[in-house]
């Protein structure tokens, strides 16, 4: 399994169907760095290998370690960037979104804290989506002079256009509980005010590798293999 630079991937200790993937870019706020999306387009590529070849892991948890999910892009690296790597970047991380919808095993994603711009289109890329009730969500690209053009297509998946245009030109700030209600979110997990980050951390992993569990105990390879690919069609 890949253990090295911002994006490890292993299987859970007492379950090699389950995968979990991991973005280690904290001190960054969990930007997603040409780096952090280089590792998660090796990692996925990894993960349906993986599944062809041995039928596992059937499904795989990404989370972010830290108070943030993800900041979204880089802002500094893309600035310093040339006009050459800039497009590279983007690209490269359009694939890498793409691929989340792609391979067979199916993709949850454990959102604590605030998730912005590409980071907000990452959680939305995925299959499905657990989130803390003290959550945020927004897309505040317009503020700094930039349509989020791939992250509205990203909306435009999950929510209706009016509210994806809401989303997209209002720069609000969305909670959690409105996340849940508007479609975007599959589960709220409870925040309690004398929680520790490791209980939080707990309490939403325990409830993510139930529902992995359920979904391992219902489908078939053969079933994963088809199911995914007709529903993102």
């Amino acid at each position: 399994m890949k253990n090295k630079g911002l994006v490890t991937f292993n299987l859970l200790n007492s379950n090699k169907n389950i995968g979990i993937l991991t973005i280690k870019n904290s001190a960054k706020r969990n930007a997603i760095s040409s780096e952090v999306i280089s590792g998660l387009n090796s990692s996925l590529l990894s993960i349906e290998f993986y599944f062809q070849t041995f039928g596992y892991p059937k499904t795989v948890i990404l989370e972010s370690e830290g108070k943030v999910y993800s900041s979204g892009h880089d802002l500094k690296e893309l600035y310093e960037s040339s006009q050459e790597k800039r497009i590279q970047i983007l690209t490269e991380c359009t694939d890498m979104m793409m691929k989340l919808n792609k391979i067979s095993p199916i993709i949850l994603t454990e959102v604590k804290g605030l998730a912005t711009a590409a980071g907000f289109q990452l959680l939305t890329s995925c299959d499905l989506v657990i989130a803390s009730s003290k959550s945020q969500f927004s897309i505040p690209g317009i503020k700094l002079g930039l349509y989020a053009a791939t992250p509205g297509v990203a909306l435009l998946r999950n929510l209706s256009v009016k509210k994806s245009f809401e989303s997209l030109f209002t720069v609000n700030i969305i909670n959690a509980i409105e996340a849940e209600k508007m479609g975007f979110v599959n589960y709220l997990i409870n925040e309690n005010e004398n929680d520790t980050e490791d209980l939080l951390n707990k309490r939403i992993r325990d409830f993510s590798i139930s529902k992995c569990e359920q979904i391992n105990e219902n489908l078939s390879i053969e079933q994963l293999k088809e199911l995914k690919r007709s529903f993102y069609i």
